[in-house]
């Protein structure tokens, strides 16, 4: 290979390289894969008290490992204080599953995948672009 040649292929490794490491730090979340995405909501309404009773955990004879769990609902201002409606949730049963995999969340795309998806969505764009640019350019050799 000549010398220009040589020079042409560390200029385009070059700028891939730049290209990868520039798509990966101007990625919005930076987060690791481990912990939640978390967005805060702020709220321009004026600040409300809440009462959270306890709830009751009642094991359920149905299924082992399921649980059933009785909250009274906090009453709005329009009931009585005297109403006893009580409101019941179902628990996912977690039985099968290990601590580790109820405390830790699934993990998202890997970080490849994302660089790669990332990647592709700027090559899909700038084809398409060098494809109007080529045809304008014919467009106006033409006219």
């Amino acid at each position: 290979m000549t010398r220009f040649t040589k020079k042409m292929w560390i200029i385009i490794i070059w700028a891939g390289l730049g290209l990868l490491i520039g798509i990966q730090l101007a990625s919005p979340s930076r987060s690791s894969s481990i912990q939640p995405n978390i967005a805060k909501a702020t709220t321009t309404r004026p600040v409300q008290e809440i009462t959270v009773p306890l709830p009751q955990i009642v094991p359920n004879a149905q299924t082992a490992g399921s649980y059933t769990i009785t909250v009274q609902a906090n009453p709005t201002p329009a009931q009585n204080e005297d109403t006893s409606e009580q409101q019941q949730v179902e628990v996912p049963d977690y039985s099968d599953k290990t601590p580790q995999q109820i405390l830790i969340p699934e993990t998202s795309k890997p970080t490849v995948d994302v660089l790669a998806d990332k990647t592709a969505n700027l090559l899909q764009k700038a084809s398409q672009e060098s494809i109007q640019f080529v045809v304008s350019l014919f467009s106006s050799a033409t006219q």
